[in-house]
């Protein structure tokens, strides 16, 4: 199994272009824990098999690839007790272990399961957006270890890939992706989110935008399973970057200014605005409401909850409320509506258009 390429001198660089930025550009106390634990599992482990190992240093931004059965949290959200949680996890994993075992029920195995789940997947496309592509044209890559995926008409496909093809969907109902020229994600994760549009629409230009340790995760993710299109770091990290239709590029967040996307550009946003305080989030939008056509988001209403907002320093949630008081002088809001449930949090895809 290819593993993702490390580039210690490459961290080191972002970082220190980190440190130079303006104080606004800076991680936020609630992203500050994270950054020190990840550089110092990056330091100890490096990127060899990072979608395969559990720890909090790298789960906390999307690496970790789940088992292919509910967690102990999602069994207990759904009503299970400590004791019911214990036998379930044991016959899940016998299960997982098995995929292709019929020891569910009806003579079912995990596998028979997961098709099914890919053909939901598939059936939603076709009613919720007749326009958006089929998850079996797509093919998740596996660099970087992943120990839970499974494979199906010679295809492989993982659970966090599944939940960006849904991710997808809910764009494309109300945004048509053809029409879109840019992609812009501020906070990309290990880059799941890039690899499912990229994949499923090859003419975007995307523009990954997010703060080191993070983006040296994506950028070396990215670059290993787009290698043909991706542009590095260091070719964009000083002046005006060129986008050329179809590239693949990476720019910390204090870069935000130099942008200029190329054609209709749409600006994503998935579970991190809300973990920013509203003077940061202001300063990106000086920024991306000058080039945005479309601004699609993937966030709590209401924003974190009031006591993480006061632990981590973040002053007003940024919500709902925050974001229409923002967006309203120049775009239309065309949709705000509930995803459905994914985790114990209360998620909700709120789109606007300019007017």
């Amino acid at each position: 199994m290819a593993q993702i390429p490390d580039d210690p001198d490459l961290l080191n660089l972002m970082m220190a272009d980190l440190q130079a930025a303006e104080p606004i550009f800076q991680p936020t106390k609630y992203w500050r824990d994270y950054q020190d634990a990840t550089l110092l599992y990056l330091k100890i482990n490096g990127l060899e098999s990072i979608r395969g190992r559990r720890d909090g240093a790298v789960t906390s931004f999307g690496c970790y690839e789940s088992p292919l059965h509910p967690t102990r949290d999602g069994l207990s959200h759904i009503g299970f007790s400590s004791e019911e949680i214990d036998t379930v996890e044991a016959f899940l994993r016998v299960a997982a272990n098995s995929p292709k075992k019929p020891i569910l029920p009806l003579g079912l195995s995990i596998e028979d399961v997961f098709r099914a789940r890919l053909a939901l997947l598939d059936s939603k496309a076709r009613e919720r957006c007749s326009r958006a592509r089929s998850i079996y044209e797509m093919d998740c890559s596996i660099v970087g270890g992943p120990k839970s995926y499974f494979e199906f008409r010679d295809k492989i496909y993982t659970q966090n890939m599944l939940l960006a093809f849904d991710a997808y969907i809910e764009c494309m109902v109300d945004i048509d992706l053809e029409q879109v020229s840019t992609v812009v994600e501020i906070g990309a994760g290990i880059g799941q989110q890039v690899e499912c549009l990229k994949k499923l629409h090859p003419h975007l230009t995307i523009i990954v935008i997010d703060i080191p340790p993070q983006l040296y995760v994506s950028h070396q993710y990215l670059r290993t399973v787009f290698p043909e299109c991706s542009v590095s770091y260091r070719e964009t990290r000083t002046g005006v970057p060129a986008f050329e239709p179809g590239g693949l590029y990476f720019l910390g967040n204090w870069q935000i200014d130099a942008i200029d996307p190329p054609g209709p550009t749409l600006l994503w946003n998935a579970k991190s605005f809300q973990e920013m305080s509203q003077p940061v989030v202001s300063r990106y939008a000086d920024a991306f409401m000058k080039w945005s056509d479309w601004l699609h988001l993937r966030n709590l209403a209401n924003g974190l909850e009031p006591q993480k907002i006061a632990k981590h320093d973040l002053e007003s949630a940024v919500g709902r409320d925050f974001y229409e008081s923002l967006f309203s002088p120049s775009f239309v809001q065309k949709a705000d509506r509930p995803v459905s449930k994914s985790s114990t949090r209360d998620y909700r895809i709120m789109t606007w258009e300019r007017k």
